[in-house]
């Protein structure tokens, strides 16, 4: 046979970060002294689908402290 099956008394743990490399992110701009900051895009992701990540990371976690808006193709965080 090409495979076999080995009896476990357990599923392993799955390692996985919690939360979100974007929660970091905000919260960083939570704790800085800024008002408002740019949203600098490093990997390839569509601007439009980063801005409906924040929104939906800052309606769970952030909601009344922080606003994600784009003004002329860039995004832009904003404390309330």
């Amino acid at each position: 046979m090409s495979i076999e099956l080995k009896p476990v008394s357990e599923l392993p743990k799955i390692k996985r970060e919690m939360g979100s490399e974007y929660d970091k992110t905000l919260k960083e701009f939570l704790d800085s002294e800024n008002k408002y900051a740019e949203v600098i895009i490093k990997k390839d992701i569509k601007p439009q689908s980063l801005v409906s990540s924040l929104r939906n990371r800052i309606s769970k976690n952030f909601k009344g402290k922080l606003r994600v808006r784009t003004i002329q193709g860039k995004i832009y965080l904003e404390k309330i």
